[in-house]
């Protein structure tokens, strides 16, 4: 693990590695499914659903495949955003980046944002807040097209928090949370890793994989968002 003012935090490999080597693995920091897919997969952990499945009960909008993803979704982010499920869901990326923000509370949130703190140290990375936060999301490796929308996307997404309730109307909160939301719009771009699900097969009625890896045929699920902690 070593750091690059430009790509932020990066391995560097002292030997050659083959194609389909797995080099980590991490459970993710935080997660997004897409909306298309709410009925057939589980919201919490982004396996395909069988016959027998959980939903919840005031949004009706995600299913779950057992009560321990049903709870653990609940607890960690769901109870936060289930009431507004029909706005978030158009937002995309920017339902993923209030989650980020969702799951360790607006407190931390904002007090990380006015500490304004980096980790610079390469030897150790908690998959906690302060570490992703740290993530590189910098807008010289982003098109001018991406960094408007991000711009855009932040103050939206600060209004729609506010009429959450998540936080107040005082100029300086929304400057703040905007500003973070900002960061974590451009960190999605450059940090996610694609959830995929090779186990689909070819149907005789619709398309239902979109590209192939390896010769598997697959389908992007949703994507996930981690910290590689490497001691």
């Amino acid at each position: 693990m070593s750091y690059d003012e430009t790509k932020g935090r990066v391995l560097r490999s002292v030997s050659k590695i083959e194609s389909a080597t797995t080099l980590i693995v991490e459970n993710a920091y935080t997660h997004w499914l897409r909306p298309s897919l709410y009925k057939s997969y589980c919201y919490a952990c982004l396996k395909s659903l069988t016959k027998r499945y959980l939903y919840c009960g005031k949004c009706f909008k995600v299913r779950f495949c057992c009560v321990q993803c049903l709870n653990k979704s609940t607890n960690e982010f769901h109870k936060n955003e289930c009431e507004y499920m029909n706005i978030l869901e158009q937002f995309s990326m920017g339902h993923f980046a209030l989650r980020m923000a969702s799951v360790v509370g607006i407190d931390v949130v904002l007090q990380t944002a006015f500490e304004n703190e980096r980790q610079q140290n390469c030897d150790h990375f908690k998959n906690d807040y302060k570490s992703i936060y740290s993530l590189t999301g910098d807008r010289r490796l982003q098109h001018s097209t991406l960094f408007l929308s991000a711009c855009v996307g932040g103050a939206v997404l600060a209004l729609c928090a506010h009429r959450m309730s998540w936080i107040t109307n005082k100029s300086e909160e929304m400057e703040v949370f905007a500003g973070v939301m900002f960061k974590h719009l451009m960190q999605v771009i450059v940090n996610t890793f694609v959830v995929y699900d090779c186990k689909m097969k070819k149907s005789d009625l619709t398309v239902i994989h979109e590209d192939s890896f390896l010769g598997r045929k697959r389908k992007k699920v949703g994507v996930v968002i981690a910290v590689q902690t490497i001691a």
